[in-house]
């Protein structure tokens, strides 16, 4: 039997009946794609190779239950909600949030006229820095907002940048705390999900 020659209903209903060469032909026709997708919203090879794995053994754990009508709108689902968990766990990670933070800025500056959900998180932001000291949110805006890099600050302030680097710290934990409420939005909304 040509299993790249079945056609995906086909494979589905082999891989109830614990075919292994169907799953491998769902395997080999998906995996690139799926990997590609995750890879792109998740920045990361690693995570996004274990992301995929975790897809397919999913797939292949309730192969017995399985109810497909269309393998691709299930898989990019499963990737889709894959990654919010994965960036749902992962929000306490500084990196995690300098990124966000840095998407965030630069979403509001394209499209804060057309989004009113936007606008709210625009204000939110806004809000937050204003409970910021006025040094360290002026070091904030200058590195995040206007992309100035630390050295830059540290010359433009005559400041030392450890300084600088501290201020940025603190900023990112009390915004951390303030914009706790738009985190799931804000991921959906970078991770470009819908």
């Amino acid at each position: 039997m040509q299993y790249s020659e079945l056609d995906d209903h086909v494979l589905i209903r082999l891989i109830t009946l614990d075919d292994k060469d169907a799953f491998q032909q769902i395997y080999v026709r998906y995996w690139s794609r799926i990997f590609a997708l995750v890879r792109n919203k998740l920045r990361s090879h690693e995570n996004a190779a274990e992301i995929v794995q975790d897809i397919f053994l999913d797939v292949w754990e309730r192969r017995e239950t399985l109810e497909i009508a269309s393998v691709d709108r299930y898989l990019f689902t499963a990737a889709k909600y894959k990654i919010l968990n994965h960036l749902r766990r992962n929000l306490d990670k500084p990196q995690y949030w300098d990124q966000s933070l840095e998407d965030i800025s630069s979403h509001i500056d394209q499209r804060a006229d057309n989004n009113i959900e936007l606008e709210d998180l625009h204000n939110a932001l806004e809000n937050a820095l204003a409970t910021l000291p006025a040094k360290t949110r002026k070091i904030f805006r200058m590195n995040r907002l206007e992309n100035q890099s630390v050295q830059e600050i540290s010359v433009s302030l005559d400041i030392p940048k450890r300084t600088i680097e501290y201020h940025l710290t603190q900023s990112i934990r009390k915004l951390r705390l303030h914009l706790r409420e738009f985190v799931s939005y804000s991921i959906v909304l970078v991770a470009g999900l819908f």
